[in-house]
């Protein structure tokens, strides 16, 4: 049995955090284990290669190791959390992936946790992420506003031109003056007052859509007639807007020029060409022909 612990505070209750790896050639050390969390003396989680089969946590078989650690859960009144994922892929062709990997833990049910698989092929067992839905107890429990109008006086006052800067033990000297006075400044300049507490962060998501549907489906149900109607009529105003189809001048005195002007009764006389010409005097009789005569 290979553990590695560690302890963090969940909601003002003192957690165990616990990573561990049981080994397959030898039984389950299922007493020195319940020694172990006994020295704890607090609430634990533990996230392990337990390396147990028992259809509790998904195997499709149960063996010995997984009824000693089944017995031990059962016996702990510990939870199991467990992927709905496989998280052993064996390499050899005679074994199967299953169920390897999986949390317990004896948190209490007002805390709600959410477990995923990460699909990395770094090794034949995928990474297992506990998500636990907690309050921060490290966050502050005030806030603080700066008068900045404050702060700039204070350092109008307290900051010197007058410095000589002509060599770098000038330089760090005065820069280090400068950090201290805006330092003693800003903390003087600050005013602290208490944060809001807020009541909704152990909030499931789910309970949280709940409560926004409600809220909705209230107001909905609070408007007078006179409202509804008025806000149908403010929808279907926006929804349906009358389009500007009214074209320009220009475009309207081109139409009016097209549908005016006179249509061509026939198509123009097409140009005449030489050939032409050459063939009407073929066909034309000799004696119709007015010859120039010439005078002597």
């Amino acid at each position: 049995m290979q553990l590695a612990a560690t302890s963090v505070i969940i909601n003002s209750i003192p957690t165990s955090i616990i990573s561990a790896y049981f080994h397959p050639s030898c039984q389950f050390p299922a007493e020195s284990l319940a020694l172990y969390l006994r020295s704890l003396n607090n609430t634990y989680i533990i996230g392990a290669d337990f390396n147990a089969k028992h259809e509790a946590w998904g195997f499709r078989s149960t063996n010995t190791r997984g009824r000693t650690l089944h017995n031990f859960i059962t016996n702990k009144r510990s939870k199991i959390i467990s992927s709905a994922s496989l998280t052993y892929w064996p390499t050899h062709t005679n074994r199967h992936p299953d169920f390897l990997d999986f949390f317990l833990s004896n948190l209490p049910n007002h805390i709600h946790t959410n477990i995923t698989n990460i699909n990395d092929p770094a090794s034949d067992h995928t990474p297992v992420i506990l998500k636990i839905r907690a309050s921060n107890d490290f966050c502050p429990r005030t806030k603080i506003r700066t008068d900045w109008n404050k702060f700039r006086n204070t350092m109008s006052t307290l900051s010197s031109l007058n410095i000589s800067l002509k060599n770098s033990d000038d330089i760090n000297n005065a820069v280090s003056i400068l950090t201290k006075n805006i330092q003693d400044t800003i903390q003087a300049s600050n005013t602290t007052y208490p944060a809001q507490e807020n009541h909704n962060i152990n909030i499931t998501p789910e309970i949280k859509e709940v409560i926004r549907l409600k809220r909705r489906a209230r107001n909905t149900w609070q408007r007078t007639p006179k409202e509804k109607s008025e806000l149908l009529a403010s929808h279907l105003a926006n929804t349906f807007k009358p389009h500007n189809i009214s074209p320009d001048t220009p475009h309207l005195l081109r139409v009016e020029e097209f549908i005016t002007s006179p249509l061509p009764m026939a198509p123009p006389a097409s140009p005449t060409s030489p050939g032409e010409v050459l063939s009407v005097i073929k066909k034309t009789k000799e004696k119709q022909i007015t010859r120039p005569r010439w005078h002597k």
